[in-house]
């Protein structure tokens, strides 16, 4: 049985730049262009003010600040992205990521299990919580077009901003005592917004009447009235779509007028 100790980033670099060194050499020799060169004394002149900087924070990474939801990486972590960084890989297509593309899908292969999704299901890696979010709700738009989306009123902050960056309406739903979103309230939120989708009887809904017995038509947006509605219905539309077109150049003229 392994046995576990505590580690950190200086115990696995040494090994990682002489990994990723020989990866290197192994292309060929090359010279570094002179663009690449540096003043050393100047760097690490600088490199020393950015850790004098870095004083300037909270110990994130001490145990018993617990004001942010910030921690440092975890050694190995660490370790893991510097090695990965002196190939800059660029997942967006395969050529540019060989390696870690197989990598990611490995990875999304254990999420499914853990998480019990079926393995057909899609997905990848993002570098943040706010992207994930972000492409989710870009995502729910494209399949479900015109469609709200419902968020707990104490979740995240990106849920509301995103769908704003998105134009997805956004609704927040109250929460229970223990923070969960309450389905009381979903439902309530549910019921009334399928209400609100079923149109009553007042004239100002309606957009036309066919009176049979009148042999009557009548447009209530444009306010055209005819008493030819079984032309109407044999196709003499021209006059009800010439009362909608001059409704539109009568509106787009006053929208110019109070330019």
């Amino acid at each position: 049985m392994s046995q576990k100790e505590t580690v950190h980033l200086r115990d696995f670099m040494p090994d990682v730049l002489e990994r990723m060194d020989a990866l290197k050499d192994s292309f060929g020799h090359f010279e570094t262009h002179e663009s690449q060169q540096v003043d050393r004394a100047k760097v690490e002149s600088v490199l020393q003010e950015l850790t004098d900087r870095l004083d300037n924070n909270f110990p994130y990474f001490h145990p018993q600040y617990a004001a942010q939801m910030l921690k440092p990486p975890h050694p190995v972590a660490m370790a893991a992205y510097m090695a990965t960084m002196m190939i800059n890989p660029n997942n967006h297509s395969i050529d540019g990521s060989r390696a870690t593309t197989e990598m990611e899908r490995e990875v999304l292969v254990q999420l499914k299990q853990m998480f019990g999704y079926p393995q057909e299901s899609l997905g990848h890696l993002t570098w943040s919580g706010t992207t994930a979010n972000l492409e989710a709700l870009w995502i729910s738009r494209e399949i479900n077009p015109g469609k709200a989306v419902a968020h707990s009123k104490d979740s995240h902050y990106t849920h509301s901003r995103m769908a704003e960056v998105l134009n997805i309406p956004s609704v927040a739903i109250a929460t229970e005592a223990d923070g969960r979103m309450s389905l009381e309230a979903l439902e309530a939120e549910l019921s009334a917004a399928r209400k609100s989708q079923v149109k009553s009887v007042d004239r100002s809904e309606r957009i036309r009447t066919y009176n049979f017995p009148e042999n009557r038509i009548a447009d209530h947006r444009t306010g055209y009235k005819s008493y030819n509605l079984d032309q109407v219905m044999d196709g003499a539309l021209e006059p009800v779509v010439q009362s909608a077109i001059q409704m539109d150049e009568e509106a787009r003229l006053a929208a110019l007028g109070n330019a």
